[in-house]
């Protein structure tokens, strides 16, 4: 992670990554509040996860190399997945008042990785992005019956 901080600082500085089992966490994790920490290490799980079931090599070339600039499906794939995982389990961890949580507020300020040059451009098209991000937040009141 120190030799990719030499070529992408901000990334060194401020973004997590999950290889395999081990995550990887930023250079300002200190600057991180507990909500915000417990959210991410919940949302690098997943990724773990993930690598698990489809073996780290095929995860990380599929995520990585295929199609990194201007459409990335299986990161998408992926992360849509770790988002909606995430919000969810955010929801039955904190209650009916999630929503308000520094740490949820600061995760969903992070949706830009979607259709920005942060995530690869993984979906351009921002509008369907927000679509589907409360679609999820909503089915997370109805699953956990918060009114």
């Amino acid at each position: 992670m120190k030799a990719i901080g030499i070529f992408f600082p901000r990334f060194y500085k401020w973004v997590p990554t999950t290889i395999g089992h081990v995550t990887y966490l930023p250079a300002n994790w200190d600057s991180f509040s507990d909500s915000i920490k417990f959210i991410i290490i919940e949302h690098e799980k997943i990724h773990s996860s993930q690598q698990v079931k489809y073996s780290p090599l095929l995860y990380h070339f599929l995520n990585l190399f295929v199609f990194p600039v201007l459409y990335s499906p299986f990161r998408l794939y992926w992360e849509k997945d770790a988002w909606e995982k995430t919000i969810l389990s955010i929801s039955e961890y904190l209650g009916p008042d999630f929503k308000n949580d520094e740490g949820f507020m600061w995760f969903i300020s992070q949706v830009d990785l979607f259709f920005s040059y942060k995530g690869g451009w993984m979906w351009p098209n921002k509008k369907a992005v927000y679509k589907w991000l409360n679609n999820i937040i909503d089915s997370c009141y109805a699953k956990n019956d918060i009114k």
